[in-house]
């Protein structure tokens, strides 16, 4: 009895320091959120003076003006063209890809191709933006024509991933089920779309979350391939940000409204990804 009451003694001070900690990557995890919540209600000059106190009068208004200034509604329409298109092709292709390099008979020729996809990972963005620009300025891929260069852009970005997470997963699938359906007299593809896929859900919604985030907050690669008809979300807000005339509210408006979808598409599914992770994880 002595040693069990020593023991709980003891581990009260470390259950308490874990959940102090705990506490305090929330509040620091969630805070700028709430910040920039409040912030979108201030005037520009309420922000600028008291950058850190709540609104003195609500000001509903900053998020008409910013969509109607900014023109977000057309920023929604390319965001949303790029986030539908980048999604069928990067979970299709990449559960297609996945299901080659898991259950081929060819493991050399897979393991090669699965390397070259690896690479894609082990590049950054920021390393290939000049020639990736000049390539699709040769191919008339930007300014007006932006979108199909940014989709393809896009898709190459979050394909490598996605390959990896999908093969994990497709690996830990019983080879009996592929067997079968071969003997039965299926082949591939109907093998693909009817046995291996319906059982790559929880990936999928992985895939398609992850996948959702980083295309529509995407920056960099929206900002320099588009121009004002073709921009997404985030480059048309940060024309708010002008050094000479800041509009710091409508800036804050504006991102209130392009945070939102993705906030509720987390909250609902965000089980999704968890269930993916560890699924792909522990088959793989």
């Amino acid at each position: 009895m002595k040693n069990s009451n020593q023991i709980n003694k003891q581990t009260i001070p470390t259950k308490i320091g874990i959940n102090a900690i705990f506490i305090a990557f929330v509040l620091f995890t969630t805070y700028p959120l709430f910040w920039l919540g409040y912030s979108s209600l201030k005037t520009k000059q309420e922000i600028q003076n008291a950058p850190l106190a709540f609104p003195e009068v609500i000001q509903w208004g900053n998020f008409s003006e910013a969509w109607e200034v900014g023109n977000i509604g057309l920023g929604y329409l390319n965001s949303t063209i790029y986030l539908v298109f980048t999604l069928i092709i990067v979970v299709m292709g990449s559960m297609m890809a996945a299901y080659v390099f898991a259950k081929s008979p060819f493991k050399r020729l897979t393991l090669i191709l699965k390397s070259a996809v690896g690479l894609g990972i082990l590049i950054s963005t920021q390393s290939v933006l000049i020639p990736l620009f000049l390539m699709l300025r040769s191919a008339g891929l930007t300014g007006d024509n932006a979108r199909l260069g940014i989709i393809l852009t896009y898709s190459a970005v979050g394909m490598p991933m996605a390959v990896f997470m999908a093969t994990d997963f497709i690996k830990g699938l019983p080879d009996s089920l592929v067997e079968s359906a071969q003997i039965d007299g299926a082949g591939r593809f109907l093998t693909f779309f009817h046995i291996i896929l319906p059982m790559t859900k929880p990936v999928m919604a992985t895939v398609a979350i992850i996948t959702a985030l980083g295309t529509w907050n995407e920056f960099l690669l929206g900002f320099i391939l588009s121009n004002r008809f073709t921009k997404a979300l985030p480059p048309t807000i940060i024309a708010f940000a002008n050094p000479r005339t800041p509009e710091y509210h409508l800036q804050m408006a504006g991102l209130v409204i392009s945070i939102v979808p993705m906030i509720i598409l987390y909250a609902i599914f965000n089980k999704h990804i968890t269930k993916g992770v560890v699924g792909g994880a522990i088959k793989g």
